[in-house]
């Protein structure tokens, strides 16, 4: 006992019909366009779906590779606050950087990134000079490095053709010296805030006992001074006498 269903498509403007066949083994099906044997139909379908596949591929490459360098920064941005967690601060520095690359660069394309034209970055910064007129530190002009080279290292896991973040290299700076506070110095820092308490108004008590917290907190804990001057009240637990603070 045989059933017959047919139905058409068009790929290529060929009209495909299908039949269905039952067998004493169960159900065979065959797929043929009208007039083309079986053996000439495939090759054919296959070539049509891995045209499809190539065209779409091309088309999502061409748009990704239309995009410049200030789309890249602002998708690069987004992933590290969504994707990699990062804190709005690290956010921030991370746009004030690369959108002073973008500013000497152009709105080029990923592709136009090269050894040279990073040489000359690395040289405008070395020239660069900050408010007061002074040369930007060896750490400040890495800072601008290393987040050039974590942006072409995200803009090669999207499989972006740019410069290999390996060639960015850092400036080398000097030993750190190391310098600290005898202990005669530190108790007269934190004397500082209660030196003319016995004049101050009620406001200035006030003042005098927050400078006072302040510097013990500094001294004791060894936070930045950005640290505890983004921390919140509610971070602040009172009966555990403790705080969190995320750098």
């Amino acid at each position: 006992r045989a059933r017959t269903r047919s139905g058409h498509t068009t790929m290529h403007a060929i009209p495909i019909s299908y039949q269905w066949r039952g067998a004493g083994d169960g159900w065979n099906s065959s797929c043929r366009p009208r007039g083309i044997g079986l053996t000439a139909q495939l090759p054919c379908l296959v070539a049509t779906w891995q045209g499809l596949f190539i065209l779409l591929c091309v088309s999502y490459n061409n748009g990704v590779a239309q995009k410049k360098l200030g789309q890249h920064i602002k998708d690069f941005l987004e992933y590290c606050e969504v994707d990699r967690g990062r804190s709005s601060k690290t956010v921030a520095n991370y746009a004030f950087y690369l959108g002073r690359f973008q500013e000497f660069a152009g709105d080029i394309a990923p592709s136009a990134l090269t050894d040279t034209l990073v040489h000359e970055y690395r040289l405008h910064l070395n020239r660069l000079t900050d408010r007061d007129g002074e040369p930007l530190k060896k750490n400040t002009q890495n800072y601008h490095l290393i987040a050039l080279r974590s942006f072409l290292k995200y803009l090669a896991r999207r499989d972006v053709k740019s410069l290999a973040s390996e060639k960015v290299d850092l400036a080398k700076t000097g030993d750190r010296a190391v310098t600290f506070l005898e202990p005669e110095e530190v108790e007269r820092l934190l004397a500082v805030p209660f030196a003319r308490l016995e004049k101050a108004t009620p406001s200035q008590r006030l003042t005098a006992l927050r400078d006072k917290a302040i510097l013990e907190t500094l001294f004791c804990t060894g936070l930045r001074v950005s640290e505890l001057a983004g921390l919140e009240r509610e971070q602040v637990s009172v009966k555990r006498t403790e705080f969190t603070v995320r750098g």
